[in-house]
């Protein structure tokens, strides 16, 4: 599920407006955003129950790892997911 203030469809997916406007509370969530926006990603999850963030590389800041952190959220940050696949599927 894609977010995004603008809203929409991609590739046939709707793309909601706000994490609360999602028609489930996900597990985690992914960040590729301005680092400015991430902290306020951090809060919203926050105030969601969603415990777990991985801010892809540069959309992560201090002030929104520091957030993260005192929230008690798993964090992954400065790692990118497509990286991280690759090498996975690589190692079978």
């Amino acid at each position: 599920m894609g977010v995004n203030p603008k809203g929409g469809n991609v590739l046939g997916r709707d793309v909601y407006t706000t994490l609360a406007g999602l028609p489930i509370v996900p597990d985690v969530v992914v960040t590729v955003v301005p680092p400015a926006v991430s902290a306020q990603i951090v809060d919203e999850c926050a105030t969601l129950g969603i415990a777990s963030i991985w801010m892809q590389p540069g959309s992560e800041s201090e002030v929104s790892i520091k957030a993260a952190k005192e929230y008690g959220m798993t964090l992954v940050a400065n790692d990118c997911a497509m990286v991280r696949r690759k090498q996975w599927s690589n190692a079978s």
